[in-house]
């Protein structure tokens, strides 16, 4: 019994310590930008959204791309190619988003507040910063202001970068 205990313990600790926790990924990312290593010192969730709820946004900008671009204001070749990027993008998120069925009530992200030190003093800290963390492909997506923090949504949505490396690819057999 005392060895399952320890072993379920160890194996908590692995968890917890994990590179790809929000937690980590957030003082590597702070590492990175200072050059300095930080400790978390509070963290606190602050805004989710689920899967499902950021892929239907995904899908409205696409439809509204495409509404706007094909106006008659927009009547030129190359808006023609953006139409039909907006298009494939469409969709191949929509078969996307059949394929996450069982996914699509998850966390897409989580947006927390948090304060971090330096580990050696540098007179700079981190008060009330925020960070998006993405659960379901375990991506830092931003860290700084409240309105940076999504920059990189694109990648909360698992399989999604698969798409756009598809669709980078027909722009540049087009060209």
């Amino acid at each position: 019994m005392k060895r399952i205990f320890l072993l379920l313990t160890a194996a908590l600790c692995l968890c917890a310590c994990s590179s790809t926790s929000p937690k980590a990924l957030a003082e590597k990312a702070l590492l990175e930008d200072n050059g300095v290593a930080f400790t978390i010192t509070e963290m606190v969730p602050v805004d989710t959204c689920n899967l499902g709820l950021l892929i239907d946004k995904r899908l409205q900008v696409y439809d509204q791309t495409i509404k706007v671009l094909s106006g008659p204001l927009f009547a030129t070749a190359d808006v023609a190619d953006q139409i039909e990027q907006a298009k494939f993008l469409k969709d191949e998120l929509a078969e996307l988003k059949k394929e996450l069925t069982k996914k699509l009530d998850s966390p897409a992200y989580i947006d927390y507040q948090f304060s971090a030190v330096p580990k050696v003093d540098t007179g700079v800290s981190y008060d009330n910063a925020y960070f998006s963390y993405a659960p379901l492909t375990k991506k830092l997506l931003g860290l700084g202001g409240k309105n940076s923090i999504h920059k990189y949504i694109d990648d909360a949505i698992p399989g999604f970068d698969k798409i756009l490396e598809k669709a980078a690819d027909l722009t540049k057999v087009e060209e």
